[in-house]
C-alpha cells in the first residue's frame, strides 16, 4: 500500500510507474499526507490502508511521508486512540513513552528528496489542537529497505535539493 503526498503522486508519474511494476501486488494508494504530517491526514491513510487490507506500507515522498508512514503502521497495530499513543510528558518527571507491542506491518521508504527521518524510530505529528507535535516512538517502525532511485530524486524541487545540498556541505566543511 503506497502512502504519499499529491505532489509526488499528481505532477510526477513516479506512483504510476510503481503501480505498473507492482501490478496487482499493489494494494492501493493514499496521497493526500499533508505537510508536517498532520494528525487528519494521518488517520485518513491508516482507515484506507485498512480497508485495503494492507500487508506493507510504502512510504513515497520525502520527510512528512515517510514520519506519517510510521504512524499509520503503529495505527494500524495498535489499540487506543492515537493521543493515547504518544509520548507523554508529566510535570516534574520524565517522559514517558507508552509500550507499542503489537506487531507492525513493515514499511519500505522511497525518498524522493533527502531527509532525516528516513531510518528512525521516532515520528512527529501536527495536530492543531495541541500546542506541541505528536510525538511516536517505536525503533520497530524503521524501514526494511529504503530506495534512493534516480528517478524520484529527479522529481524534488530544485531548492531543496540545494538547500540539503548546502547543508550536507556545510556539515562535511567545518567537520
Amino acid at each position: 500500500f503506497i502512502v504519499c503526498g499529491r505532489t509526488v503522486s499528481r505532477k510526477t508519474d513516479l506512483i504510476a510507474r510503481m503501480q505498473r511494476i507492482m501490478g496487482s501486488a499493489c494494494a492501493g494508494v493514499f496521497d493526500e499526507v499533508e505537510k508536517d504530517s498532520t494528525l487528519p491526514s494521518i488517520l485518513r491513510a491508516t482507515e484506507a490502508a485498512r480497508a485495503a487490507n494492507a500487508d506493507l506500507l510504502i512510504s513515497v515522498g520525502g520527510g512528512s511521508v515517510t514520519q506519517g508512514t510510521r504512524v499509520v503502521s503503529i495505527l494500524l497495530a495498535e489499540k487506543g486512540k492515537p493521543h493515547d499513543l504518544i509520548t507523554q510528558y508529566p510535570d516534574n518527571a520524565p517522559a514517558i513513552s507508552p509500550k507499542l507491542s503489537a506487531p507492525k506491518i513493515p514499511i519500505i521508504n522511497v525518498l524522493t528528496v533527502p531527509t532525516t527521518a528516513q531510518n528512525r524510530g521516532g515520528s512527529a505529528l501536527r495536530d492543531d489542537t495541541l500546542d506541541h507535535r505528536m510525538e511516536f516512538f517505536y525503533p520497530k517502525t524503521r524501514p526494511k529497505a529504503i530506495f534512493w532511485d534516480a528517478d524520484a530524486l529527479l522529481t524534488a524541487p530544485a531548492s531543496l535539493i540545494r538547500t540539503a545540498g548546502t547543508s550536507v556541505c556545510m556539515r562535511k566543511a567545518s567537520s
